[in-house]
């Protein structure tokens, strides 16, 4: 059971959305999958499990329609008329899409159709970019002019913040390092900026030999990268905090449970499915399931046994992609690294010592 001193956030991410017009070189999504149809049952379902949540002392962040670039997929725009689209907004603070941004098309008609669907609510946009395009004064530029536009076409709803999202892959991998982070974190456009990484490598199955070895060496750069940043301002979590948010995936009828290293994994797979019936207490039993499973691994893994991280690498998902990496090292290079002041990883307190 969840007691009121456990409050923590869900969010929720919808995997509907049908095509898309951009070949992004580092993109794993498959938008050429399925236009999937929500059913009332589903519709329903996903609707009592959010209010589930809230009787339970969780916060409802945000939700996101993805994976594809909402104006240009196929049933973008007519998902904001779905039943469980307008209950999840009168639900959560803030709906997050995802928007590539590299011309004006179709943005007016965009802010038309949020303030027809969800007249003074938040709206949270996600654009995918490279480290490369981000040192591009050009590129830096026209994306600002957009990010303007778009915002001074919506009048009852607040453009809330804009994720530029950066696929840790390929040509990023290779340029990420924590002062290529500490460049990014500075940048600041027309509306509030965040910087977000992900591991799109798992998308694409992880039994495949040469994705697996990919993702260990990009896993070792970003890693690397961030304990760069450690006792500043900067500093990232490479494991999870006690505050972090669940996050969910509902994708072809299925509810999943996305596992965390130091970001969340997108990993379609039964080992992550949450089965029906959809509650906050059956969501809690996973994690907590998960958080058990882990504290056996480590407790027998002569690499974590004794490791100063090992109750925080527990509340995540370590162990689960050590083993599906066949991993037989610490995977984020963290072992008994002290000098990362280990209470604030563990307890989520941000270091005292900002040296920036």
């Amino acid at each position: 059971m969840i007691s009121p001193e456990e409050v923590m956030g869900c969010n929720l991410t919808l995997e509907v959305l049908r095509g898309c017009d951009y070949y992004c070189s580092d993109c794993t999504v498959d938008k050429g999958a399925e236009t999937l149809d929500i059913s009332d049952e589903d519709t329903k379902d996903i609707l009592s499990l959010i209010d589930d949540f809230d009787e339970r002392f969780y916060k409802k962040l945000e939700f996101t329609i993805g994976p594809t670039d909402f104006i240009s997929a196929d049933n973008g725009l007519s998902s904001l008329d779905h039943p469980l689209i307008k209950g999840l907004n009168e639900r959560y603070i803030s709906m997050v899409i995802p928007l590539v941004m590299l011309n004006d098309r179709g943005l007016d008609t965009l802010a038309a159709k949020l303030e027809e669907s969800m007249p003074g609510g938040n709206v949270v946009i996600n654009v995918p970019v490279t480290l490369k395009n981000m040192r591009n004064d050009k590129y830096r530029a026209m994306l600002d002019k957009r990010i303007l536009y778009f915002k001074g076409m919506l009048r009852t709803v607040k453009l809330h913040h804009v994720n530029l999202n950066v696929n840790v892959m390929l040509g990023n991998a290779e340029r990420i390092t924590a002062d290529e982070d500490r460049y990014l974190q500075g940048l600041q456009f027309s509306a509030k900026t965040a910087i977000e990484y992900a591991f799109g490598h798992s998308r694409k199955g992880l039994n495949n030999i040469l994705t697996t070895e990919e993702l260990k060496r990009d896993i070792a750069l970003y890693s690397a990268a961030v304990r760069g940043l450690a006792d500043t301002k900067l500093n990232k979590f490479l494991v999870p905090r006690t505050y972090d948010a669940i996050e969910l995936v509902f994708r072809n009828s299925k509810l999943y449970y996305l596992p965390i290293v130091f970001e969340r994994f997108p990993m379609f797979i039964p080992e992550f499915e949450i089965p029906k019936p959809w509650t906050a207490d059956k969501v809690a039993e996973f994690k907590e399931k998960v958080v058990t499973d882990n504290l056996i691994y480590f407790s027998e893994n002569k690499v974590c046994s004794n490791c100063c991280f090992l109750p925080n690498c527990a509340r995540g998902d370590v162990q689960t992609m050590t083993r599906m990496l066949s991993f037989d090292n610490c995977l984020i290079g963290m072992k008994n690294r002290w000098d990362l002041d280990p209470f604030s990883y563990v307890y989520g307190r941000d270091s005292d010592n900002e040296l920036e």
